[in-house]
């Protein structure tokens, strides 16, 4: 199993969207956000395959230091992470671990 580290960096409106270091081959198994200072509650994070558009997970208004969840098993074949933010305040930052199995 590998972990893939995403930092997340939003912009003057709150809003982010970020790929990925490089591409991965497996399933996406578990999740873990590191929601840093995004918000007290209220963002949204939707994260896919970047190609395929294959649902990891899908969160609203969400809220406390950490999120953690399991995935719908979305099949990557060579391809990045992405990961789209609203509502995560001006210029705020965390990081999400996405726990990828062998295919």
């Amino acid at each position: 199993m590998e972990i893939v580290p995403i930092k997340i960096l939003t912009d003057s409106a709150g809003n982010a969207t970020v790929y990925s270091p490089r591409r991965v081959k497996g399933i996406a198994k578990q999740t873990f956000l590191d929601i840093g200072d995004l918000t007290d509650g209220g963002v949204d994070l939707v994260v896919t395959g970047e190609d395929s558009g294959a649902p990891i997970i899908s969160e609203t208004n969400m809220s406390g230091d950490t999120l953690t969840a399991a995935t719908a098993n979305a099949y990557l074949y060579q391809e990045r992470i992405k990961i789209v933010v609203t509502d995560g305040d001006d210029t705020k930052s965390g990081e999400l671990y996405v726990a990828v199995a062998d295919s």
